[in-house]
């Protein structure tokens, strides 16, 4: 019970944080929805796969686009977030049908970005989650894979 707290307690904390610079409504709401695990590849060609992690108390995923400056923005913030919430797992999440694995790496590389940028080259990840640009977030209970924060779209 505990442990549900904290981790509800952690990722109320960072959805206020990724969400405090935003000034538009959400795009939809999945809050309360039960999230898909997924499989994905990140930058440096790691599979990253959610219900192997059994120690993060929530994740944030943020669509990012190579190039997009409010992408680069909200990276820069994820950089910042993931200091101060070590129990939290961030990822960018990439659909973009122009972006490939090596130029995402190159932007990853090129912004300093230490947590991974997945590949989403089929675009099951942004369609899942009804984005429709970047950087919008999610917001996952690690725990139980719901989501726990509304998709909001990050204006820098």
């Amino acid at each position: 019970m505990i442990r549900k707290l904290s981790a509800a307690f952690a990722a109320s904390v960072c959805a206020i944080a990724i969400t405090a610079c935003s000034n538009q409504a959400p795009q939809t709401s999945l809050v309360g929805m039960n999230a898909d695990d997924f499989q994905l590849t990140d930058q440096d060609g790691v599979a990253q796969i959610l219900k192997y992690d059994k120690v993060s108390k929530a994740v944030v995923l943020v669509s990012q686009a190579n190039g997009d400056k409010n992408s680069q923005a909200a990276g820069k913030a994820l950089l910042a977030l993931q200091e101060k919430y070590p129990d939290v797992r961030f990822m960018m999440v990439n659909s973009s049908p122009t972006d490939t694995r090596e130029t995402i790496a190159e932007e990853a590389k090129a912004q300093g970005y230490t947590f991974p940028v997945l590949d989403d080259d089929v675009q099951l990840i942004g369609q899942n989650l009804v984005w429709s640009k970047a950087p919008e977030s999610s917001l996952l209970d690690h725990h139980g894979f719901s989501y726990v924060g509304e998709a909001m779209v990050i204006d820098p």
